[in-house]
């Protein structure tokens, strides 16, 4: 089977389908990764309508997506980002997507959705590629997640404009995150901010 798979035998998808949900777990293991490594539509089209064959299929969609066909890819990668997959499968999916389109909806979804992993990869592929989207985006945000952008663009000390304009938000917590952030990031230019700053948040800041 894994020799059907790395030659690309699409003839094969017939006899592999019914072998994919084979009662054997290792022959459907096999089945499904040759399935994958085809990945021609017959070949999608089979893992998925497999049962428990998400993480195939979303090797299939990187597979299309590692060979140009964006638009198959993508529409692989869609139906694996729904609330009823695996985590790993989700966030395989988003990163997907955002390979291929930053500004996928799916993107918006996971920034404005309550799952840390997919917003921490939303948010960090926003700033990198599409910072505009993320300002947007920022603004719509309830605080805790206003606060969670910051957060993760301090860690990651990936400056972004959205730092500076958190400093005028209405919320105490959003402009103390957005002063934490300016620090983490360590340029001259955002030190000089925090230090003019501070004195004036600090009282909004908890006592340790």
């Amino acid at each position: 089977l894994s020799s059907i798979g790395a030659r690309r035998d699409a003839g094969a998808v017939p006899a592999l389908k019914p072998l994919a949900s084979d009662g054997d777990p290792a022959t459907a293991a096999a089945a499904r990764q040759a399935l994958a490594n085809i990945a021609d539509a017959a070949a999608v089209q089979a893992l998925s309508e497999t049962k428990s064959a998400s993480e195939a299929l979303l090797k299939a969609a990187d597979n299309l997506q590692e060979r140009g066909k964006r638009t198959a890819a993508t529409d692989v990668y869609r139906k694996l980002f729904v609330s009823n997959e695996a985590p790993v499968v989700r966030a395989g999916a988003l990163h997907g997507l955002i390979l291929l389109d930053p500004n996928a909806a799916e993107v918006g979804q996971a920034l404005r959705g309550s799952d840390p992993r997919l917003q921490t990869m939303a948010i960090r592929a926003l700033a990198e590629r599409s910072p505009d989207s993320l300002a947007a985006e920022f603004a719509k945000l309830p605080e805790v997640g206003r606060v969670r952008v910051l957060e993760v663009l301090g860690e990651a000390r990936r400056p972004s404009p959205v730092m500076r304009s958190a400093l005028s938000d209405a919320s105490p917590a959003v402009r103390v995150a957005a002063l934490d952030a300016l620090g983490a990031v360590g340029d001259a230019t955002a030190i000089s901010t925090v230090a003019a700053l501070a004195v004036k948040e600090g009282v909004e800041r908890p006592a340790a």
